[in-house]
């Protein structure tokens, strides 16, 4: 999919409650159109190291952003799709939210380990 096409699909789901707390599947869906490569967030970053950029410099509105594994999420991680202006749009435990990712970081406690390029999502080499 393009990163326009996964910023659309990903917009679809604002303000809703599809995918609660369910994030690595609405990453999927918003960037392969289909759900259920990774069992979590943090399986997903550690399955896509070929394609993962550490930090964000390069990183454009379509690529997935990933979060550290902690106890708030079970372990599991967090996964979102960035829209530009340090913004991104994930699936959280109250719906589908646009979020600030320094702001996500702080309150959460959970660090940006990087992202996957659009079009890289689901490349990785270990499939669930």
């Amino acid at each position: 999919m393009s990163a326009q096409s996964v910023l659309n699909t990903a917009a679809q789901y604002l303000g809703t409650n599809d995918y609660n707390s369910f994030c690595e599947a609405f990453v999927e869906q918003a960037s392969l159109g289909h759900a259920g490569v990774y069992p979590s967030a943090s399986q997903a970053w550690i399955a896509q190291q070929k394609s993962a950029v550490q930090g964000t410099q390069g990183i454009q509105p379509g690529d997935a952003v990933y979060f550290s594994a902690d106890k708030s999420n079970g372990g599991y991680g967090h996964t979102g799709i960035y829209i530009g202006n340090n913004q991104f749009i994930s699936a959280t435990y109250n719906g589908v939210k646009t979020e600030n990712l320094a702001q996500w970081q702080k309150s959460t406690g959970q660090k940006l380990l990087g992202y996957v390029p659009s079009g890289q999502v689901g490349r990785g080499t270990a499939q669930y």
